[in-house]
């Protein structure tokens, strides 16, 4: 491969490892480690246990949706990502009421957002003070869109893609710390350390933070004002989890995480300063082989399918497309519509004019899983 191919390898890697990650994670979503290990052993397929196998969730959904207005537009914005959350939403015939439309497994902090947005509110206030892990889970594509520069315009993008749905400063500079690992590894592709990465994330988290404090923070905001540092204070940490083995590291993640909220918390958890933390060590962890990494991921239980979306969107961005197997790219439902997107955006073109909608293509899926 030429330089140029390696580099739209990885931006297509980050997409499509993306919905991978997500796929092989959500039919044991909320399942513990034991309970994977007694069903399946490892865990390194699409499992049938209670989901179309092979079929993503909304963290791929809300990523693709990322994906559509930048490769619409040119240019992230958060009134056209509003919109697309609102179109998804629209009811789907046949589909049970456990589903938002076409949206598969959706939290309630994310429907309340979407719902305000229907009734008219703007993308300003319809957030809800979250720290989950919504917005890393889906930032993903604006990492692979930004990945050449324009620092400045990336980190707006990132902030404002988290406040449609959160409002908690943990929540934005967690999107912000998944967002410039997918910069990172593309760009350091052939020359990756842990260390010289962790170090360099530290110091971009910690300045997005007092831009946080400074643009979004303020007393009435429900949250203290020390939650804009609690982020780079976990990946200060991470290099010396990595000594330690997983058991113990996750230990640790935990014991952070649960200090730094008064509600009930744990590393694998949907509170961004767990699961996000928890990717975070993971890639940095097992960089070295794409496969391994995202089996290790979702065996891990808790929240397996955000945790394998991040971990995915990270090792794909590192080693490419290329390195995802053959029989996890082939399994993937919509694997041909997402790959012409991640395609396009790789070569900075618009919208391929002969992919399906992604209303059509998310409501078809969406119908085949509620009817199984």
């Amino acid at each position: 491969m030429t330089d140029i191919d390696r580099v739209k390898d990885r931006v297509i890697g980050s997409i499509v490892g993306l919905a991978v990650g997500d796929a092989l994670g959500a039919p044991v979503e909320g399942w513990r480690a034991k309970q994977i290990s007694q069903r399946f052993g490892t865990l390194s397929h699409y499992a049938d246990a209670g989901r179309l196998p092979g079929a993503y969730t909304d963290d791929a959904q809300q990523a693709l949706c990322i994906l559509d207005v930048l490769l619409e537009h040119g240019r992230f914005d958060p009134e056209a990502l509003a919109g697309k959350f609102v179109e998804l939403a629209q009811p789907v015939e046949g589909v049970r009421e456990r589903y938002f439309g076409a949206f598969r497994g959706t939290g309630p902090g994310f429907r309340d957002s979407v719902r305000a947005l229907q009734r008219g509110a703007s993308w300003r206030e319809s957030g809800t003070l979250s720290a989950g892990n919504g917005t890393a889970m889906r930032v993903g594509p604006l990492g692979a869109f930004f990945h050449g520069g324009r620092f400045v315009d990336f980190r707006s993008a990132v902030f404002r893609s988290a406040w449609i749905t959160h409002t908690d400063p943990r929540a934005l500079s967690g999107a912000l710390m998944i967002a410039y690992s997918v910069i990172h590894a593309i760009n350091h592709g052939d020359d990756f350390h842990p260390e010289d990465y962790l170090h360099e994330l530290y110091d971009v988290v910690r300045d997005a933070e007092k831009a946080i404090q400074r643009q979004y923070w303020d007393p009435n905001l429900g949250v203290e004002r020390e939650a804009c540092r609690h982020m780079s204070g976990a990946i200060e940490r991470i290099r010396g989890w990595l000594k330690r083995d997983t058991k113990e590291a996750i230990g640790a993640i935990s014991r952070y995480a649960q200090r730094r909220t008064t509600m009930r918390t744990h590393a694998l958890s949907a509170f961004v300063l767990g699961s996000g933390i928890v990717s975070v060590y993971m890639f940095a962890k097992h960089f070295e082989d794409l496969e391994n990494a995202l089996a290790v991921a979702v065996n891990l239980g808790g929240d397996t399918d955000t945790i394998g979306a991040m971990v995915g969107t990270l090792a794909g961005a590192l080693h490419g497309y290329s390195a995802i197997p053959a029989r996890w790219r082939e399994g993937l439902r919509n694997h041909d519509a997402i790959y012409a997107r991640a395609e396009a955006l790789a070569e900075g073109g618009g919208m391929p004019a002969d992919v399906p909608s992604l209303r059509e293509i998310e409501v078809s899926l969406t119908q085949k899983e509620a009817t199984r």
